[in-house]
């Protein structure tokens, strides 16, 4: 019981000393509840965006809180181990995140836009999107995710169009639209998305995440997630299965205090046959008269470390209506996954690629 005593004293001894000259962890309320943006000034005077959930003793952060379209700023200390003041002040919402043409990138065949939140005129990137505004079409999103030691809920706010897409585009990804949209491309007896007896169709297909909410520390970054020309046709079951499993693996294998370098992106286009006696592959498309908004046949995944060091690939078939595993997308080069993944239509179908080769693969592509 002595020797318990003194390991104890021991214990609290060191977290006093690395309180004294550590660091200060921000507590939910910062990370969840509070909804402003937090910067602070790096070593040569310029203003930064906080992404880790902890600062240094001794430094200080600035919260930017929306109140009344009016944005105050509060400062945030470090002493002992403990922030100052403890708990944040609750802001009306979060400063809504804008979207810029940025420079062009060879390997993506539309548009390339970065999305971030601008404090004092100054833009603080947090992601990159690939996107076709003219097909309706996400290709790709970057972003550089940062280790975290709580993984906060995620938040369910309104998607953005942007001004990048009209109000029948937004339509197209609600359950009713789908369930037309199916029925014009597979035929009125199609049962790929059914209805019930009033004719309110079935959620079959989501808004799938390129870069998730998940992949953000701060629920302002996560809400700048929620854009149109970030999500994708996905089905449901897919994007709550293994691809969500996926999501969590790497967001829970960030080295400490480091970052991941991750592309997730969207492979050719759905093809399912129709209910017509000949039973013809059509493609799957959200809006089919003009042939926009197409349903993606694979979701990939690539993983970078902070040196920008080829990791892994992930690959998951998008399509729940095959029970039979297909055979893998041309640039996959079949390896061993890092983690288990049930094989299943509905949760997803998953490949993990050699990632030197896939990558090389896309390119020429």
């Amino acid at each position: 019981m002595y020797k318990e005593g003194i390991l104890l004293l021991l214990l609290v001894l060191l977290e006093s000393s690395f309180h004294a000259h550590g660091e200060c962890r921000l507590n939910v309320n910062y990370i969840q509840n509070s909804l402003g943006t937090l910067t602070y000034y790096d070593g040569h005077g310029k203003m930064q965006i906080q992404r880790f959930a902890s600062f240094d003793e001794g430094h200080k952060l600035e919260l930017h809180c929306l109140h009344q379209r009016v944005i105050s700023v509060k400062n945030l200390g470090c002493h002992r181990g403990i922030v100052n003041p403890k708990d944040p002040e609750k802001c009306d919402a979060p400063i809504h995140a804008n979207v810029e043409v940025t420079d062009a990138d060879k390997t993506c065949p539309a548009t390339m836009y970065r999305i971030g939140i601008v404090i004092r005129n100054q833009f603080f990137e947090l992601y990159r999107a690939c996107y076709d505004k003219v097909k309706v079409q996400s290709h790709f999103s970057d972003a550089v995710i940062y280790w975290k030691p709580i993984h906060p809920k995620s938040p369910r706010p309104f998607f953005d169009a942007d001004n990048l897409i009209t109000q029948r585009q937004v339509a197209s990804f609600t359950a009713q639209n789908m369930y037309g949209a199916f029925k014009t491309i597979y035929g009125n007896t199609q049962t790929y998305i059914k209805a019930d007896r009033s004719g309110r169709a079935e959620s079959v297909i989501d808004r799938g995440h390129l870069t998730a909410a998940g992949d953000m520390t701060f629920y302002d970054q996560m809400y700048s997630t929620f854009k149109y020309l970030n999500v994708v046709p996905q089905f449901k079951s897919i994007n709550n299965g293994n691809w969500l499993q996926i999501e969590h693996w790497v967001g829970n294998h960030i080295p400490h205090k480091n970052v991941l370098h991750v592309r997730t992106g969207a492979l050719g286009i759905l093809s399912l046959p129709d209910f017509k006696p000949r039973r013809t592959l059509q493609p799957a498309f959200l809006i089919p008269d003009k042939r926009q908004n197409p349903v993606p046949e694979w979701m990939y995944k690539i993983v970078r470390s902070m040196n920008n060091q080829l990791l892994h690939v992930f690959l998951t078939y998008n399509n729940i209506f095959n029970p039979t595993k297909p055979t893998a997308h041309k640039c996959c080069k079949v390896v061993s996954c890092p983690l288990r993944l049930e094989d299943s239509a509905t949760l997803g179908f998953t490949y993990c690629c050699n990632p030197d080769a896939f990558v090389k693969c896309l390119a020429s592509h």
